[in-house]
């Protein structure tokens, strides 16, 4: 989990600038491509994330200016991708303002749980990233590239290989949220960390309520 501010924004420099990448992608036309008829779209996903920032971050104490929780998917890819990169960018910096290293330990109630803000900020990224995994697979599904970064393996660019590894099984994490697999109440707090056992973002346990 995350011990410091600068653990936490030297990982969010990179998840930041990677989901960017796959936002600006987007065509207005690919918003619409899902799985089957019963699944975030394209559009939703990307949306999603865009929303996530301020409404996650809100929970701890930061206002964070984007996209509003409540609103509906824009028609437009240029408008979730400007979301969302005015949120990314300015979470960081409103971390440092308003937050210290000690304020990695303050637990806040998320999501009818107690949780720290090392711990929330970890479902953060995962969570994150998960859903960046999913919006690959929908890239590919309406034919074209996704970032090299980013990709599944062997679908972008002349080599076919991507740097990591994404989560990117479709339908996995659809309006549920991640929910930890121990009974501790609060979460991250002199808890046995359930996420360390090695497995993927798409076999965490999944249950409706949260991270809508």
């Amino acid at each position: 989990m995350f011990r410091t501010l600068d653990d936490f924004c030297d990982v969010w420099k990179d998840e930041g600038e990677s989901t960017n990448k796959v936002l600006a992608t987007l065509t207005d036309a690919s918003l619409s491509q899902a799985v089957t008829a019963d699944h975030r779209t394209l559009g939703r996903l990307g949306w999603h994330l865009a929303q996530t920032i301020p409404e996650m971050m809100s929970k701890m104490g930061l206002t964070i200016p984007g996209a509003d929780e409540h609103a509906p998917v824009p028609s437009t890819a240029k408008a979730i991708a400007d979301a969302y990169a005015l949120s990314a960018a300015e979470l960081p910096r409103q971390m440092r303002v308003h937050w210290t290293d000690a304020s990695m330990n303050v637990i806040d109630e998320m999501y009818g749980e107690r949780w720290t803000r090392s711990y929330s900020l970890r479902l953060f990224v995962l969570h994150q990233t998960h859903h960046r995994g999913q919006m690959t697979v929908l890239m590919r599904q309406a034919v074209f590239r996704c970032p090299a970064s980013t990709a599944p393996r062997g679908k972008s660019g002349r080599s076919g290989t991507s740097s990591r590894r994404r989560s990117s099984r479709p339908g996995s994490c659809v309006g549920r949220p991640l929910i930890a697999r121990d009974s501790v109440e609060e979460r991250g707090h002199g808890a046995a960390e359930p996420w360390n056992d090695g497995s993927p973002i798409e076999e965490f346990i999944l249950v409706e309520g949260a991270f809508r």
